[in-house]
């Protein structure tokens, strides 16, 4: 009678561990199938795409503000703040003076009047 009183103990014990371990498992394993990871990742996705969108402003800021710098450094090395400055000192100038000069070359030889 103890030996059969220490089996049925013994095999009672096992049993709880079994069904407490085991049903855990299964239960964690049989959840993990229902759940669709599929989900989870198109989430992932929409929530990184709703970051990006959201932060967009910040990126269009950052290029106006390179652009714009770019702009003021070449003016800066062009010495220009506009176009007719450039043709005004660079450009004008070298035009009228070029103009005088061939005006005095043409003075030397004669202009008849037919």
């Amino acid at each position: 009678m103890m030996v059969s009183m220490a089996r049925g103990m013994s095999e009672a014990r096992g049993n709880v561990i079994k069904s407490t371990t085991g049903g855990t498992v299964l239960s964690a394993i049989s959840r993990a199938q229902e759940y669709s990871f599929s989900d989870t990742g198109y989430n992932l996705m929409a929530g990184l795409a709703s970051g990006v969108n959201a932060g967009s402003d910040l990126v269009y800021e950052a290029v106006r503000r390179v652009v714009k710098q770019a702009k003021d450094e070449a003016n800066k090395e062009a010495d220009s703040h506009s176009p007719s400055r450039v043709f005004r000192d660079q450009v004008g100038l070298y035009i009228a003076q070029g103009m005088a000069l061939g005006m005095q070359d043409g003075k030397q030889g004669s202009l008849t009047r037919r």
